[in-house]
């Protein structure tokens, strides 16, 4: 028994199945159907994958984000994605390919990785890493800068054993703050 039971199928609205589709399944990434001559139609799905989870301003309702900034299903927290809180407003493709670029290059740059990322405005982003400390981002600036910056106050000034005791450092300005628990 066919799933969409159809006559002819130069009669159907490809299209209109398409979209009635993405609107019920925001899992969808996308779907595209094609006429076989003489009498059948293939559809085919993808999936959107996830990047990360965002949680808005609490850890309630927590949902999966995919490389555009999509928002679709229920994530679980304990979950291995990255967490990302903020308004939804600033979830955006840009933001999301801004944090993965940095993330990546941090990553790459130090030996601890990423937790959680919180979009404080469309110009800040505050990073946790998985050693507990924070840093804190311009995102209109240079973010090489900020990452090379980084790299080097950890490399001259705050050697490992130290980060334990580290609760941020700033890298919004042109000079780069840290702070240390008491």
């Amino acid at each position: 028994m066919p799933l969409i039971p159809i006559v002819n199928i130069f009669l159907v609205d490809t299209q209109r199945i398409e979209n009635d589709a993405l609107r019920s399944f925001p899992s969808l990434a996308e779907i595209k159907i094609r006429r076989n001559l003489p009498d059948s139609l293939s559809i085919i799905l993808t999936e959107r994958e996830a990047v990360a989870i965002w949680c808005g301003e609490a850890d309630k309702n927590c949902s999966l984000v995919d490389e555009k900034g999509a928002v679709f299903g229920k994530a679980s927290l304990d979950s291995d994605l990255v967490k990302i809180f903020g308004e939804r407003e600033l979830l955006t493709e840009e933001k999301i390919d801004q944090f993965l670029g940095i993330r990546s290059k941090l990553e790459g740059k130090l030996d601890t990785g990423t937790t959680k990322a919180f979009f404080a405005s469309d110009e800040r982003l505050n990073l946790e890493t998985a050693e507990g400390w924070q840093v804190y981002l311009n995102l209109k600036g240079d973010l090489d800068w900020q990452i090379e910056e980084l790299a080097l106050v950890l490399e001259k000034q705050i050697p490992q054993e130290k980060r334990k005791n580290l609760e941020y450092i700033d890298l919004r300005f042109s000079r780069v703050y840290y702070r240390f628990t008491k």
